[in-house]
């Protein structure tokens, strides 16, 4: 019996396996595909030797790639390499009915106080949604995932709003579905105060991702504080309700609905809840978390749709769907024909790159001792050190983190401040300069999917549509026009390339998309 309770362990282990090298023994194709995903350091070997498989063979070896025995329902702890090349540890909660015949719904939870949440931060948020889900009939089996920054160990790049921070999230998800029945459209994410921004920043960059976003005090004016473009269009279809407390100092309730119904004008369908007593906090959980479990029971993914329009500045979060932006840049007039971006306005957050001590409430960010400050950040260059003790900011007297950040906001990039900080008895007083950010172009695609590929741009200079079986006629053609010109005319066959990079991305074994058609728009229009 004994040795039973340890099969599922064992069988796991054998799966995610130590690496081997391809010259010590012959791979199967099914040890090929395992190491391509499980060690980056082995992916440049193992890529040429499965494309060459074509896509019908790599096709049927996604479906068939097996998952290994579930452990016991109970919480578990595990630890990946993330895209950024940091390895994380991140956190499996398995109920008592899951069966691994049947896809279960996943709930993934961000932690609050990116720079200075301890490791396990999100361990927390996690276990309040499992008591409340123990006591909660859903129709599915709930499986939650609590995912870690770790930024004060990495870097802040890691923030959930920023490029690294998302793309780490949508690696755990993609190592919850390889080790479990994960039903693709019940995906939902949530998180507290910094998590509830990355939950909102993740609808605006990721909304076919995940069946609905449920934001607790957060603030959908974060992401873009880092110079990243945020769009409210881009929350077109997809479904946000999101908690705030009336009372809250860092994001007071009543400003952040304001920002809410300015998403809602723009085709966004936020759902929001201001609570009248709650502050920084989730209210009374009895009553706040089995209302947004209930979203859980609402919601399915919305379908792709037929119409997009998607606004972005860069690749790497320039895709909705079937079409992406693949690069921005300035186009001549007569070439712009899809509507302009709309600016989302926004406040400037300033990241001294001080990182805070960790504790068991990073939300109160009291005794403004400094943990730790980043590589070639503002306060390394204003000279401030790790253990400095900030008593002033701007010539006044502060006694909390909090407070820092309340001076902070006032400032805009280009200004200077000032940190006087106690250091072995002596005060030091250090100034800088706040960096000004580097404005991208910022690009807009309305498309419409038909019998044929609509496209307009404005200052897109190139882009890709993403093939799904059902765009080809019968002849398995596809026609693509852009500005009313036909730019694309032909067959499209099933791209292994594409077949290994979306299951790489999103651990989803029913390839949705097969092939990738990209559009120089310059070069198309002969211009």
């Amino acid at each position: 019996m004994r040795l039973a309770r340890y099969l599922p362990l064992l069988a796991l282990l054998l799966l995610f396996r130590a690496p081997v090298q391809a010259q010590d023994a012959e791979l199967t194709p099914e040890q090929m595909l395992d190491r391509y995903l499980h060690f980056p350091d082995q992916r440049e070997e193992m890529r040429p030797l499965l494309l060459a498989l074509g896509a019908e063979r790599l096709e049927q070896l996604i479906r068939d790639y097996p998952r290994p025995p579930a452990p016991e329902p109970g919480e578990h702890k595990f630890e990946t390499e993330c895209p950024d090349g940091f390895k994380r540890p991140y956190w499996i909660t398995i109920p008592a009915d899951y069966d691994a015949d049947k896809p279960a719904a996943l709930l993934v939870c961000l932690h609050g106080g990116v720079m200075a949440a301890k490791v396990d931060a999100g361990v927390s948020i996690m276990r309040w949604y499992n008591k409340y889900l123990r006591e909660h009939d859903s129709p599915r089996p709930v499986v939650t995932l609590a995912t870690s920054a770790d930024c004060y160990e990495t870097w802040m790049n890691a923030a959930w709003w920023r490029d690294a921070g998302r793309q780490n999230i949508l690696h755990f998800i993609r190592q919850a579905k390889l080790r479990l029945n994960i039903d693709p459209e019940h995906v939902f994410i949530t998180g507290f105060s910094d998590g509830g921004s990355g939950t909102l920043s993740m609808a605006f960059n990721s909304p076919d991702a995940f069946a609905g976003f449920l934001p607790m005090c957060g603030d959908p004016l974060i992401p873009p504080t880092d110079g990243i473009m945020h769009a409210y269009t881009n929350l077109k279809g997809a479904n946000i309700h999101a908690f705030n407390g009336a009372k809250d100092p860092i994001y007071p309730g009543k400003e952040v609905e304001k920002l809410y119904k300015e998403a809602n004008k723009q085709g966004a369908s936020i759902d929001w809840f201001i609570h009248p007593t709650a502050g920084h906090d989730w209210g009374d959980p009895d009553e706040t978390f089995p209302v947004q479990l209930s979203y859980l029971d609402k919601w399915t993914r919305p379908p792709v749709p037929d119409s997009i329009d998607w606004t972005a500045d860069r690749a790497l979060t320039g895709r909705r769907g079937w079409i992406s932006i693949d690069e921005c840049g300035e186009l001549p007039k007569a070439q712009n024909k899809a509507k302009k971006p709309v600016a989302q306005k926004t406040g400037y957050r300033i990241d001294l790159g001080i990182k805070v001590p960790p504790n068991d409430n990073p939300n109160l960010m009291e005794d403004p001792i400094v943990g730790h400050v980043d590589r070639d950040s503002i306060a390394e260059k204003m000279g401030v050190k790790d253990g400095d003790h900030v008593v002033k900011c701007e010539g006044k007297e502060v006694t909390s983190f909090s407070e820092i950040r309340m001076l902070l906001s006032q400032k805009r990039a280009g200004d200077d401040i000032s940190l006087t900080v106690k250091r072995d008895g002596e005060l030091h007083t250090f100034t800088g300069t706040i960096p000004r950010q580097t404005h991208l172009t910022v690009g807009r695609i309305e498309a419409k999917r038909a019998s044929t590929i609509n496209v307009e741009v404005c200052d897109v200079k190139r882009f890709s549509v993403w093939v799904t079986s059902d765009m080809l006629n019968d002849k398995g053609a596809l026609t693509i026009k852009l500005n009313k010109s036909r730019v694309f005319d032909g067959k499209v066959e099933p791209d292994p390339a594409v077949l290994l990079d979306e299951f790489s991305r999103s651990g989803d074994r029913r390839p949705l998309y097969i092939a990738r058609v990209q559009i120089d728009v310059a070069e198309a229009l002969g211009k």
